[in-house]
């Protein structure tokens, strides 16, 4: 016995599936492919600015935390506790280590925002507007050196500002002014990697993430080894996390997802409906 055959309404639907699924995704892919092509911002290449972290230096005193709590609650009237911008951790033989955000040359964190609420400066701070926040954590899942904090009551993220406003009126960030061992210095960014180099060679040490982020650290080879495996200190690493380049990108372009899916389901309705009249007709 022959197999039924299939009823031309269902053949016309299977088919426009079919063209359905494959508009979508040869639109999806002519998108990604241009998207893929797009140069990166200017500021992206190399910010004007930079914080160098001189680990050595550090006493543990806490007075950077203390005033960056100061000046946020002054600045922006936001009651949050200066850990939330800035840390000192200790590891081994109690060693303070200052953790802060590297404001990231080109910042996962920015691109996983859906609501824009953190941005990046075209001179290199990585800035956040807590009013937009919806607390999706998205950022703080997508931060290398997991320098994002997250307030579970109020649902709002805080992180280093790099106290932006201070420079654009040509002041140094607070955490750099009240440091009274030098531990953090600022200026322009070729600057201050020429510096970080200089003491990384003086120290037979390392100069990290030259060229990636805007915070530059630099350690002696016994601080390196220490503090590269740690679990307390997550801002010293290898060198800058390769994984977080290619969510960035896909982050990116992900955001263009709704139009293959548009598009497909246009033309989709469009052909049914063609195939619609024709059966009819």
């Amino acid at each position: 016995m022959s197999e039924p055959h299939e009823k031309p309404s269902q053949s016309i639907e299977s088919t426009t599936r079919r063209r359905f699924l494959q508009y979508s995704a040869a639109t999806g892919a002519t998108l990604f492919l241009i998207g893929a092509a797009e140069l990166p911002p200017a500021f992206a290449q190399k910010p004007k600015y930079s914080i160098l972290v001189n680990v050595s230096n550090c006493i543990g005193c806490m007075k950077c935390i203390a005033g960056c709590e100061a000046y946020h609650k002054e600045s922006y009237g936001w009651s949050v506790a200066g850990t939330a911008y800035t840390k000192v951790s200790y590891a081994e033989e109690l060693m303070p280590v200052p953790q802060l955000c590297l404001h990231c040359v080109d910042a996962p964190c920015v691109e996983a925002c859906i609501t824009h609420s953190i941005t990046q400066l075209d001179y290199g701070p990585v800035v956040y507007d807590r009013r937009k926040c919806i607390g999706c954590l998205f950022c703080v899942s997508q931060c290398p050196f997991h320098s994002i904090t997250y307030d579970p009551v109020e649902k709002k993220i805080s992180k280093c500002d790099m106290c932006y406003m201070r420079i654009e009126k040509g002041m140094t960030p607070t955490c750099v002014e009240v440091c009274p061992t030098w531990t953090r210095t600022f200026g322009l960014y070729d600057e201050k990697v020429k510096e970080g180099m200089a003491l990384a060679q003086e120290k037979n040490g390392v100069l990290l993430y030259s060229g990636e982020t805007s915070t530059l650290y630099v350690l002696t080879d016994k601080q390196f080894e220490k503090l590269v495996d740690g679990t307390d200190v997550t801002v010293i690493k290898n060198r800058y996390p390769p994984a977080s380049r290619w969510i960035t990108d896909m982050l990116k372009y992900s955001r263009l997802a709704w139009i293959p899916i548009a598009l497909g389901t246009v033309l989709y309705t469009l052909k049914w409906t063609k195939s619609r009249l024709k059966v009819v007709s």
